[in-house]
């Protein structure tokens, strides 16, 4: 299990890799720690095709705001959330992630122009 006194640990002189156990299949929470002291969360999984991905989830800080910086718990919960949606179906994760701010974007200038009528 990833816990904050692991991502809290001294930087190395090399990137830390913390994986947290879970089902196959499913994808993996990871946490990394660069030599310049960076701490992020990553949700990994594999595609169909065998090619392994790696999402950035957000920056990790002990009180997280849940939005770009998160704690373990938070982190934890958005990996499942993610998985949830792989295993559902969505193999392209990142694809899926790129549309929906597409999406987003997309409703947000026609609203725009819809106030200006």
């Amino acid at each position: 299990m990833i816990t904050d006194k692991a991502m809290q640990a001294k930087a190395g002189s090399r990137d830390v890799w913390l994986i947290e156990p879970g089902v196959r299949g499913a994808g993996r929470l990871v946490g990394r720690i660069t030599p310049a002291g960076a701490r992020s969360f990553y949700y990994r999984y594999t595609t169909p095709t065998g090619e392994r991905v790696r999402l950035l989830i957000g920056h990790y800080d002990s009180r997280g705001d849940g939005q770009s910086k998160f704690t373990v718990q938070q982190a934890r919960d958005r990996a499942r959330d993610w998985a949830a949606l792989y295993r559902a179906g969505t193999s392209d994760l990142r694809g899926h992630f790129e549309q929906r701010e597409r999406d987003e974007e997309s409703r947000r200038i026609a609203a725009e122009q819809e106030e200006r009528r």
